[in-house]
């Protein structure tokens, strides 16, 4: 089917035009094209029988008064209710006028921009703990030592001798100055377990 000829009444201008048909508001050639399209097509006939009963029921609904002292109640109500923020009422207002595309985009962005801000957070955190370890921590990190950090007093390891391995206390310095005399010595590994050798022959 072609576009409408000019004057000629499609569904979507009679749909506009029903309501004013039924109050009287219409008349001339546009009311006679208007009726002549509503007993050809179904569905818009079907709109104007149900909105002229419509308007006939409420037409016939009685009138109700207000009681003494509604407006005051009324007006007394919407000045104690408590008021948005004006930000907030912006950003409802616009979230509710704006079509789904561009909530879309919106919320999309903002997922984003919190994952960055979650990821830079997460970054300064380990950056702030990693420089919080004492000295030696931080050197075992960098060359990369299988051991676990072990605590800065009263260190265990394991001195080899002839018989067998003799746990020793060491005590490390401050510093590393001095390291080329300290005795060969080696840190206990975590998953190590220590078995006891037997001197006799």
């Amino acid at each position: 089917m072609g576009p409408p000829r000019r004057g000629e009444v499609n569904c979507r201008r009679a749909s506009h035009l029903i309501s004013a048909l039924i109050d009287g508001e219409l008349c001339g050639a546009e009311a006679l094209r208007l009726r002549e399209h509503i007993e050809q097509c179904p569905v818009c006939r079907a709109d104007y029988e149900t909105l002229r009963e419509t308007k006939q029921l409420l037409s016939g609904m009685a009138v109700v008064e207000p009681r003494p002292g509604f407006e005051q109640d009324l007006l007394n109500y919407v000045l104690s209710a408590p008021c948005e923020p004006a930000w907030k009422r912006a950003i409802v207002g616009w979230w509710q006028t704006t079509d789904r595309r561009n909530r879309m985009r919106a919320a999309a962005a903002f997922a984003a921009l919190s994952l960055a801000v979650l990821a830079l957070s997460v970054r300064g955190t380990l950056q702030t703990a990693s420089s919080a370890l004492p000295s030696y921590e931080r050197l075992s990190m960098a060359n990369g030592a299988w051991a676990s950090p072990l605590p800065g007093r009263d260190v265990g390891f394991v001195h080899e001798t002839v018989d067998r391995p003799q746990p020793v206390r060491y005590q490390p310095s401050q510093g590393l100055c001095g390291a080329d005399s300290m005795p060969d010595i080696r840190t206990i590994p975590p998953w190590h377990t220590y078995l006891p050798v037997s001197s006799a022959p």
